[in-house]
């Protein structure tokens, strides 16, 4: 996940260690700063989207639209 709510503000991780939760599952995501890759969030226990699927260039392009 690219972007989550943190507080009031929609944003990517800025370091690692942050958490919040997932607005669909209530889940717990921490923040993922990559050296090579793009900072996300990742759920802590799995993922609660029954359609995900590995995150290629059209993957990633297609999320930064929404």
């Amino acid at each position: 996940m690219l972007y989550a709510w943190v507080g009031d503000q929609k944003r990517a991780p800025f370091a690692k260690g942050e958490r919040t939760t997932c607005p669909d599952c209530g889940g717990l995501l921490s923040a993922v700063i990559p050296v090579e890759n793009t900072p996300h969030w990742r759920h802590k226990a799995g993922d609660c989207d029954p359609w995900s699927e590995p995150e290629g260039p059209w993957h990633l392009g297609w999320k930064e639209i929404l």
